[in-house]
């Protein structure tokens, strides 16, 4: 064949090639789109990465509130949408601000036993089916009767709680109840919507899908208080996110989450362990993907990631070739002892979004780094969890290396420490959890919404009224802090309050007001309170005004108790609204030796000073006169006559919050200044400043004896342990 046929020939092919190459990629672009089915759903958890995303997470999006946002839930929608949910729900459209004009209050209903409610019949069947609720719930439900928005009358209630357990909707749990929609919407004051009603959830849905709507009950307009709750399906201030909890978890908060000082520990950045975990691997099904690669980070040494393949009763069914090897590593470290030893805590979703790992790292002072995709994390409508937990996404899994190294130390202790405050105020404690829920409700209903500051930083939201103030100015525990300067002047002048009960004459009364009002000025406020039964009469006011003068208000009131010679409560404090300055004085003067002489009243001037001084210096704590027969006693609470402490406090004491604590203090003799100990230490966890040691009766070690009576129910009253701090500071004179 001649050599110019050949050449034509080759570039014949060639051309036929190129143009099949054109039509292929014609037929690719224009016809396989119509063929094709329709665009793929939100990511499952089983997909491959897609190539559209970026290579390398930046370092700023580690720390971008609600990271997981920009992703769609691994949990499908229902594919009966939502029937029995109205999605539009807001607190303006869903909610009868008209049942809230009493206040705040929270109504539950009894538990249903089956007989007479007018919705079952009262066979056997259906007192098993109705009978109580778990341990859980009946946790909830008690909490809510300890708190001070408990009402048990409905008619007067601006929200209401399902008296049957509703926390279990799986319907393959031993907990499920089958017949909880009929009992719940058989309910006098559901009318058919659940307005006002609050459903607390922590497992909707069931195997294979575990859609996290799928609760069986029709929750209509109700508010939703539920774990594992998504970005995208959770109603923006109408529902909240629920923290899910163990059956364990206590109801009131153990002893070591009291204090609110630092761990020695936390002051370490690096824990010898870098990135761990240790819990089950889903072999299959939804949440498989995640903890099935989690074995390519494990690299023995600084990241140790133990998963076992044994959970449910056909574990081995479906286990793969890593079991064995999995099961048998499993058991290399205790997992208390791993949380404590690690920096950052692996929190990856489990069967639903959310994980019992989240309130156990964080119990552990354990970075959580979440792998979660669109889990909405408890209470985030209050909490800035940027603060606290790193969040990372379930496609780029291979990235968590380098993300928790590049993390700097300064950064690492911020966050530890923000996760003991945030377990400590929030999450210690069935009733913190619950308290915590009522509270953000209580704000959304009274329009007296807590600024993120009070949330969080210590002590807390639970710890701060709105009532009192929405400026951190006037609180006692905000130091320096970006924004406009405070107002000056409450802090440069003292208000007095004098309590005169049985043994205070006029002559002590008239004694102690001398040394008062001989401080340059110290003094612009003095209360005198008089208990009205006791003779001789307190002194006319025109006396008092002839002794103080007229650079000082003063003010006379009666205080409650009865005569039976009982002394004159601290507890029973005048209006709070009345006292205008920051720091108060209280003195119980019936406790005072009488007649007080010359040098005592220069001595209690002097005393004045120095404990306005040290209150200035920490506005937070209270200042005391001692009266312990222990010079060196270790311990927080201390018993003296003399109390100074900022104005906040004596809101707090005469406020519903302070309720029980103001009963027990009335019933067990002398517990007044105990109280105060206890209410100032459970607020800041330090312990009050000790001053002076003035010995006088109250001294004497049977007196200290009878005040241990009232230890435990103060400490019950206050729902926490007994917040006792050791402290060795002394400031005298």
């Amino acid at each position: 064949m001649p050599v110019n046929q050949l050449i034509r020939g080759r570039r014949r092919s060639l051309a036929t090639a190129l143009l099949l190459g054109i039509c292929l990629v014609a037929a690719t672009h224009l016809i396989l789109p119509i063929l094709s089915p329709l665009p793929q759903p939100a990511y499952t958890g089983q997909d491959a990465v897609p190539s559209s995303l970026p290579d390398y997470a930046q370092p700023d999006d580690l720390h971008t509130a609600h990271l997981g946002r920009r992703y769609l839930s691994n949990d499908q929608p229902s594919p009966w949408g939502h029937p029995v949910m109205d999605m539009s729900c807001s607190m303006h459209t869903c909610f009868n601000f008209s049942r809230c004009r009493q206040g705040f209050t929270v109504y539950v209903y009894p538990k249903p036993t089956g007989e007479g409610d007018g919705v079952l019949g009262s066979d056997d069947e259906s007192n098993a089916e109705l009978g109580g609720g778990g341990e859980t719930y009946d946790k909830i439900l008690r909490a809510i009767r300890l708190s001070p928005y408990y009402t048990d009358d409905p008619e007067k209630a601006c929200i209401f709680v399902p008296g049957i357990d509703t926390l279990d909707r799986d319907s393959l749990s031993p907990r499920f109840k089958a017949k909880a929609a009929a009992v719940i919407t058989g309910y006098s004051h559901w009318h058919g919507r659940g307005e006002n009603h609050l459903i607390f959830n922590l497992y909707a849905g069931t195997w294979p899908n575990y859609y996290e709507h799928e609760l069986g009950i029709p929750t209509n307009r109700a508010i939703l208080a539920k774990a594992s709750f998504s970005t995208t399906n959770i109603r923006s201030l109408f529902d909240l996110s629920f923290p899910l909890v163990h059956s364990q978890h206590p109801l009131s908060a153990p002893a070591q989450t009291v204090a609110a000082s630092p761990e020695p520990y936390l002051a370490k950045a690096r824990r010898p362990i870098l990135l761990s975990f240790k819990g089950k691997r889903y072999v299959i099904g939804s949440g498989s993907a995640s903890r099935n690669s989690l074995y390519h980070l494990d690299n023995g040494k600084d990241i140790l990631l133990f998963t076992t393949c044994k959970h449910g009763d056909n574990w081995r069914r479906y286990s793969d070739s890593r079991c064995a090897l999995d099961n048998a590593r499993y058991g290399m470290w205790d997992y208390d002892n791993l949380l404590h030893n690690s920096t950052f805590c692996l929190v990856p979703r489990g069967r639903r979004l959310g994980s019992y790992r989240f309130l156990e790292v964080l119990q552990a002072g354990c970075i959580p780094v979440v792998l979660s995709n669109d889990w909405e994390l408890p209470f985030s409508e209050v909490i800035d969890w940027r603060r606290a937990a790193v969040w990372a996404d379930e496609r780029q899994l291979l990235q968590l290396p380098d993300i928790v190294r590049s993390i700097p130390d300064w950064r690492v202790i911020q966050m530890r420490q923000q996760c003991r405050f945030l377990y400590s105020a929030y999450f210690s404690s069935v009733q913190s959890i619950v308290r915590v829920t009522l509270e953000i409700l209580a704000d959304r209903i009274s329009y007296l919404r807590r600024p993120g500051l009070f949330w969080n930083s210590r002590p807390g939201g639970l710890l701060v009224r709105p009532q009192f103030s929405l400026n951190p100015c006037y609180y006692p525990f905000y130091g320096p802090r970006p924004g406009p300067p405070c107002p000056a002047g409450r802090v440069e002048h003292v208000t007095a309050v004098l309590f005169c009960g049985p043994g205070c004459h006029n002559s002590l009364l008239l004694g102690v007001l001398r040394s008062l009002t001989g401080n340059g000025g110290l003094v612009r406020q003095i209360f005198v309170v008089w208990r009205s039964s006791l003779s001789p009469m307190p002194p006319s006011m025109s006396t008092l005004r002839r002794l103080v003068g007229n650079k000082i208000r003063i003010a006379l009131s009666g205080g409650g108790g009865s005569a039976d010679g009982n002394p004159l409560s601290l507890i029973e404090m005048p209006d709070w609204s009345l006292i205008s300055q920051d720091a108060v004085l209280l003195i119980n003067a019936s406790a005072l030796s009488a007649p007080i002489p010359q040098h005592w009243q220069q001595q209690l001037q002097q005393l004045y000073r120095l404990a306005f001084s040290v209150w200035r210096a920490q506005t937070d704590r209270a200042e005391r006169w001692s009266l312990t027969t222990a010079p060196a006693s270790g311990v927080s609470c201390l018993l003296g006559p003399v109390l100074m402490l900022h104005r906040y406090y004596a809101y707090l004491m005469s406020s519903p919050f302070a309720e029980r604590l103001r009963r027990v203090a009335s019933v067990f003799d002398g517990c007044d200044l105990l109280a105060w100990s206890f209410l100032v230490s459970h607020v800041t966890g330090r312990p009050p400043a000790q001053l002076l040691e003035h010995r006088t009766a109250w001294a004497q070690p049977e007196f200290l004896g009878s005040r241990q009576l009232c230890l435990q129910p103060l400490a019950n009253a206050l729902g926490s342990a007994m917040p006792l701090t050791v402290s060795r500071a002394r400031m005298d004179p």
